[in-house]
């Protein structure tokens, strides 16, 4: 369950538990997955902000690595979101 100031508990391919806080959230419809843009630290007003992407899957609060093939679609896809992100403020 996402948390009031955007953080969630997740699990990494490693087995690790990690708190992720998340930017904003998307689905890939053609590729039936959803994604997560998210940073490890709640500093996001800093310009040196280091954002991540993985494939989340929220039944078991898993995070995935994207394969490498799928890269190109994801990308276009967050673009195209944070596109309409930034047009909504």
């Amino acid at each position: 369950m996402i948390k009031e100031d955007g953080s969630l508990t997740v699990v990494d391919e490693e087995n690790n538990s990690i708190t992720v806080y998340i930017l904003f959230a998307f689905e890939v419809p053609e590729l039936r997955k959803k994604y997560i843009a998210y940073t490890l630290d709640n500093n996001v007003e800093s310009e040196d902000i280091n954002m991540l992407i993985s494939e989340i899957d929220y039944d078991n609060n898993e995070i995935k690595s994207i394969p490498e093939e799928e890269m190109p679609t994801v990308l276009e896809i967050y673009n195209a979101a944070k596109e309409s992100l930034l047009n909504e403020e």
